[in-house]
């Protein structure tokens, strides 16, 4: 072999080395030039910033400009670039080098071209430096749904517009989120917990910290806050967060909201059909209650800040508004005064001030606003203690009957005013004539002639007796025993004087109603006794006409209560867990179990308020 021969050889064998090589295959004949290779690449620009923006704009990318250097520094024309992103999620280059932002971050486009590689350095930014969310924090109901919305400020503080908000939410099992538009969503509770609803957009993220607290009805541990009551023909019970719902007869706008159905008086000779609702209905919307009490056609609240609202009837100012006649829903009660708990009666109501003086308005034709004058108020007065110095007392609590009103002192005294046709008043000194001396009655707080030694903690003034229990926990009763009330073991005319409970039991609440008592003990079991015709007592049968029990009766189920209300004809309870539920008469729906017209002698669970 030649020289020349083997000179050709090797400079094949060397070219196809260098064909075989990491080199991208471009160039003439699809070769990078071996006789004026590829020594470096200059890219422009060396770096940049881009900003992150959703959806995004045209200017949020960068044309990277590439030129190959030989050995000399002069350009190669003939060679073909290759690009690549070190992370996408930063940014993306296009096969012609056109870089886009991704995401926020830092990250490297190579540009590669017969073995070399440059880098261009870029920096994706968000023109959003913070976020809001509105509401940033809120407090829910379980079922509940909350719109929220999103939105998006510069460095400057300056809103950014066009930008698009992703949600979620921490724990799907509390709530869920689905966006309503670009800013907003909405949140959709499903159960009782702490939840995060976080939005994100352009790379920034703020959250809404939401409390969902269960469904289920107050059980306050001041026992002179109501959160359950049964009045004449209807009930009313407080929830989470205090949202208030009634349900029953509204025929005076009782149940303050609008009924949803209609029910039949079955005792006219031609049945009328009269609304109410077989279910809770919500009050007072945007208020939140931490009390409220049902009378005879209507009721009364306390809010969070210690504002007092009636509705329904106000034949006699009992709304406290400074009007008469029928009243629309909530109406506030004409005031500057604050109250701690509110009881409704017959036509008259009652409450407490926060420095526990107390105040009636409506019905005084019996003396029943305890205030010495026997003259309907539409508005609160404060009640006289000492009618001599005409200095209003202390209550601890009170309790506002068909006809009369009884309180607690400070130093556990009971007082009561009002009708004392059948010693309701716990006393037979000092009486005055009501009604054109039809009636007796007094027009101001009489002491309650209680056993020596004997001091109260809670009071209860029913139609035509009272009751009461003392600091021992033993219940004591005064007034009508026509149908076994005062709970002695026997029925009889009663009287003035407070009797003992048959059955040593021991008592933490205890609620008068017409004819009948009931009582919960430490345990939260519930004891009735008095009339059963309605089934009120709670101790079957199951539907149907009871007898009379003159000493306490367990009532059926075994539940555990927490707080119990007696009204006419019916009694409502709240469980330990917050479930309600309600027996006796269920003409208008009063037992808010969705039926209508059913006498119930055992408890019903009310249906959940929506």
């Amino acid at each position: 072999m030649t020289r020349r021969s083997i000179l050709a050889l090797g400079l094949a064998a060397l070219g196809a080395a260098i064909a075989c090589s990491g080199d991208t295959a471009t160039g003439i004949d699809g070769v990078c030039d071996v006789s004026n290779p590829v020594s470096s690449i200059l890219v422009s620009p060396a770096s940049a910033t881009l900003f992150f923006r959703s959806p995004p704009r045209q200017s949020d990318s960068v044309q990277i400009g590439e030129t190959a250097l030989n050995r000399l520094g002069g350009p190669r024309t003939d060679v073909s670039f290759k690009f690549s992103s070190g992370d996408s999620s930063v940014a993306v280059v296009t096969d012609s080098g056109l870089v886009r932002a991704r995401g926020v971050g830092t990250t490297n486009i190579s540009v590669s071209s017969c073995g070399q590689t440059s880098k261009v350095k870029v920096t994706v930014v968000s023109d959003v430096a913070s976020v809001v969310v509105t509401p940033a924090l809120d407090s829910l109901v379980a079922g509940d749904s909350l719109l929220l919305s999103a939105l998006a400020l510069n460095a400057g503080g300056s809103p950014v517009s066009g930008v698009v908000f992703s949600w979620a939410s921490s724990s799907t099992q509390i709530a869920t989120v689905a966006p309503t538009g670009d800013s907003t969503s909405l949140a959709r509770t499903t159960s009782a917990g702490n939840v995060s609803i976080s939005a994100t957009g352009q790379g920034a993220t703020a959250s809404a910290q939401i409390v969902v607290l269960p469904r289920v009805f107050l059980t306050p541990a001041v026992q002179s806050s109501g959160s359950i009551a049964a009045g004449l023909k209807f009930s009313c019970g407080l929830i989470s967060l205090g949202r208030g719902y009634c349900w029953g007869l509204d025929d005076q706008g009782q149940l303050g909201a609008v009924a949803d159905s209609l029910c039949f008086e079955s005792t006219d000779p031609v049945p009328a059909d009269l609304p109410c609702s077989l279910d809770p209905e919500r009050f007072g919307p945007g208020l939140s209650f931490t009390d409220v009490s049902a009378g005879d056609s209507s009721a009364c609240g306390v809010t969070s800040d210690g504002r007092a609202y009636c509705w329904g009837s106000n034949t006699l100012g009992q709304l406290g508004n400074g009007e008469t006649g029928r009243g629309a829903p909530p109406l506030l009660v004409t005031s500057a005064l604050h109250f701690t708990t509110v009881t409704v009666g017959g036509k008259h109501a009652c409450a407490l001030a926060t420095d526990r003086t107390a105040y009636c308005w409506g019905d005084d034709s019996l003396g029943e606003l305890g205030d010495k004058r026997q003259v309907h108020s539409t508005t609160p007065i404060p009640v006289i203690v000492d009618p001599i110095a005409g200095n209003p007392t202390s209550f601890a609590v009170i309790s506002a009957g068909s006809e009369h009103t009884c309180g607690i002192s400070t130093a556990g005294e009971a007082f009561c005013w009002g009708r004392n046709t059948t010693g309701q008043l716990g006393t037979s000194a000092s009486t005055l004539s009501c009604l054109g001396g039809t009636a007796a009655c007094s027009d101001f707080p009489v002491a309650v002639n209680a056993p020596p030694g004997i001091t109260f903690t809670s009071i209860s003034a029913g139609t035509d007796h009272t009751c009461a229990i003392a600091t021992t926990g033993a219940a004591y009763c005064w007034g009508s025993n026509s149908l076994g009330q005062l709970g002695t073991g026997a029925t009889g005319p009663g009287g003035p004087v407070p009797v003992p409970v048959s059955g040593g039991l021991t008592f933490t609440q205890i609620s008068a109603g017409d004819g009948f008592t009931c009582a919960l003990t430490q345990a939260g079991a519930a004891f009735c006794w008095g009339d059963n015709s309605n089934l009120a007592l709670g101790i079957g049968p199951f539907s149907g006409s009871g007898s009379v029990q003159a000493a306490p009766v367990a009532v059926l189920g075994g539940h555990a209560f927490a707080r119990l209300s007696a009204g006419n004809s019916h009694v409502c309870a709240i469980t330990l867990s917050g479930d309600a539920f309600c027996w006796g008469s269920n003409l208008y729906g009063a037992l808010g179990n969705t039926l209508q017209a059913a006498f119930r002698g055992q408890p019903q669970q009310v249906a959940t308020p929506q």
